[in-house]
């Protein structure tokens, strides 16, 4: 099966690669498919969906585990 550059779908996987890239420590990497990831919710499902915020907050943790904790406080803080 094939889904295009902008489904949900592909938002998903994206966001599960990004936590692979983290638990590898692989953190350029998982930023960029975050940030693929939530280009695609915010456009599909909009900034307040719950799949878009769960993006968000996996941004947020990044940033944590790359000891961008003000950064990260400023993530969490609009997750909510």
């Amino acid at each position: 099966m094939s889904y295009s550059a902008d489904h949900p779908r592909l938002a998903m996987v994206l966001n599960n690669m990004a936590g692979l890239a983290m638990l590898q420590e692989n953190l350029p990497e998982a930023e960029r498919y975050l940030g693929q990831a939530l280009a695609i919710r915010k456009a599909c499902l909009g900034d307040s969906h719950v799949s878009t915020v769960e993006v968000m907050a996996n941004q947020a943790a990044l940033l944590e585990q790359n000891e961008e904790l003000e950064s990260a406080l400023d993530k969490y803080t609009h997750c909510t």
